[in-house]
């Protein structure tokens, strides 16, 4: 959680919902690979849930884990 409260400064203050799907997100693809999410973590950031749950699925790690990808995006779109 450290290394995302330094690169992110709203992480901390973010929802548990949020914060958990990013450390999920991050446990399956590495840190440098969750930071490749440009767009969904601006879309995090603003709190824009339906474009970051849409942008979760348009990468290649939904069509390698769709049910994971599905599962998290579900949880963002919730919100």
């Amino acid at each position: 959680e450290e290394r995302f409260e330094n690169k992110f400064d709203w992480f901390k203050d973010s929802l548990v919902e949020v914060r958990g799907v990013m450390l999920n997100m991050a446990y399956q693809l590495g840190f440098r690979g969750f930071c490749k999410f440009k767009k969904t973590i601006a879309y995090l950031e603003e709190a824009e849930w339906e474009l970051a749950s849409s942008e979760m699925l348009d990468s290649k790690w939904a069509k390698q884990t769709p049910n994971r990808a599905k599962e998290l995006s579900e949880i963002i779109k919730s919100l």
